[in-house]
């Protein structure tokens, strides 16, 4: 199946696109229903923001978002030092301020309702939304890079995923684009946010990762995981493409009979259309070697990361959706850019580190674990912290990972946080020497573990949920 391609114009100039129509505040305020007060209808606007500390510029819009712990009514004052600026507000708010303001009932509501007008009036842009339990911002950075060997390419900001961070990422996204890629997740985990998300974006290619135990405090069970993630596809039209993982027995149990064009990847040579048949070592990088429709394609990058492989085939596999070719993915695939904590391999002095501090979950422990054992020769260090929202069987996954790491050839094991210390107690349960396992309460606690017993090259992994904050280790291991 030949994928959908549209041209690149023969100009790099910037100018704004015929179908996308002119962002001035009257045009604004028609969209969102609300009220302009002062300033003109004509009056320009470059740039969306909701945080203040981020005006360096004219001609931006400020939305005053209300949180938990912050409302941005309290920072419109700072919008006065730049000239041509204007803010949407709360109906509600009575102060005052010297730019223009728009009305509205609710401001975040206000931005999603905008970003959903430029995305309908967008359609010369072809989009591309990434979903999954985990690899989302990997595989989003690599589609980028690959888009870029042909389009005029944007992608949505860090992790900037979800009801604030997709509707802000689209509304500011260049007037020259011709092909955008954002991911959607979930910042409250639950049904129906991806839904939300996916009404915004409308994408044309829509990319499903994963279905893996992650939010079941949340959700209760990986089913409902899929059947979360899923919810990317509810806006798909007729002739756009669903990219899904076809390895994933959760995935295709939710989504076997969707309607529609779909590609499947993964291993598996039976029943995926595109496949990763296998990766070889060749000099400081990897040969992928893989099969689409049945025709065989070898492509060489400078990534040896096996999960880092598996986005970026994700990623490759999307690209060709929306008309890059294999000669063209080539050329930027010697030169790809991880995101930082998510698999990258730094050399700290006398450790070589596998960060992995941005994210957990049982599966992806388990991989990188794996993995770090058959690629690296120098004796290895496992620093595993909490995973969290893994719901009641939450001991369970942590017992198995400890189960896990005893059945390979380590030299150390250092857990983090008080959840960790069910890996650690599996470890021991299972035959790990106790001369090699430690559990110890925090990150400062691991890093002067570290600096104080490992004197000599090593490999050292870090792996934990964010919030248990091991990204602290590598801080500690950079100072003398």
């Amino acid at each position: 199946m030949m994928p959908k391609s549209f041209g690149i114009g023969s100009s790099n100039r910037v100018q704004r696109r015929p179908d996308v129509p002119e962002l001035a505040l009257g045009m604004i305020a028609s969209a969102t229903a609300g009220d302009l007060e002062g300033g003109s209808l004509n009056q320009p606007v470059r740039r969306f923001l909701f945080d203040t500390r981020e005006l360096n510029e004219s001609d931006c819009l400020f939305f005053a978002l209300r949180g938990e712990h912050t409302d941005g009514h309290c920072f419109l004052d700072k919008l006065g030092a730049f000239p041509g600026s204007a803010a949407v507000v709360s109906e509600d708010w009575r102060g005052k301020v010297s730019v223009p303001v728009i009305r509205v009932k609710d401001p975040l509501a206000a931005a999603q309702q905008l970003a959903s007008h430029i995305r309908a009036h967008g359609s010369a842009v072809r989009y591309a939304g990434i979903t999954g339990s985990a690899g989302k911002t990997s595989a989003k950075e690599f589609l980028f890079q690959l888009l870029g060997s042909r389009f005029r390419a944007y992608r949505s900001r860090g992790n900037w995923n979800n009801r604030i961070g997709l509707p802000f990422s689209l509304l500011n996204m260049g007037d020259d684009t011709e092909a955008a890629v954002f991911e959607l997740a979930m910042s409250d985990p639950g049904r129906g946010e991806i839904h939300s998300l996916a009404k915004i974006l409308r994408p044309d290619v829509a990319v499903i990762l994963n279905a893996l135990p992650v939010h079941l405090e949340f959700l209760g069970s990986v089913e409902n995981v899929a059947r979360a993630k899923s919810e990317i596809t509810d806006f798909l039209c007729a002739d756009d493409c669903l990219v899904l993982n076809g390895d994933d027995a959760f995935l295709a149990a939710v989504l076997t009979e969707r309607p529609g064009r779909m590609v499947r990847f993964g291993r598996n040579p039976h029943g995926n259309d595109v496949v990763l048949a296998g990766v070889e070592r060749s000099g400081h990088g990897c040969v992928m070697k893989t099969i689409w429709w049945g025709k065989s394609a070898r492509f060489h990058t400078n990534l040896i990361h096996h999960v880092h492989l598996d986005n970026l085939f994700a990623a490759m596999v999307t690209a060709y959706q929306l008309g890059v070719d294999h000669c063209e993915m080539q050329r930027v695939m010697d030169r790809m850019e991880p995101v930082n904590g998510r698999g990258v391999i730094r050399r700290l002095k006398h450790f070589t580190v596998v960060d992995e501090t941005y994210n957990s979950n049982p599966e992806a422990v388990k991989r990188v674990l794996a993995w770090v054992a058959t690629e690296f020769s120098l004796p290895r260090v496992a620093v595993l912290g909490d995973m969290l929202e893994l719901g009641p069987r939450e001991l369970e996954f942590h017992r198995e990972v400890g189960e896990f790491w005893a059945g390979l050839e380590y030299a150390a094991l250092i857990t983090v946080g008080p959840r960790a210390q069910v890996i650690f107690q599996a470890a021991l349960e299972a035959g790990a020497d106790p001369k090699r396992v430690v559990a110890l309460p925090d990150a400062a606690a691991a890093a002067q573990y570290l600096k104080s017993r490992f004197s000599d090259p090593c490999v050292l992994v870090l792996k934990a949920s964010r919030g248990i904050g091991l990204e602290r280790i590598l801080e500690e291991l950079s100072h003398d």
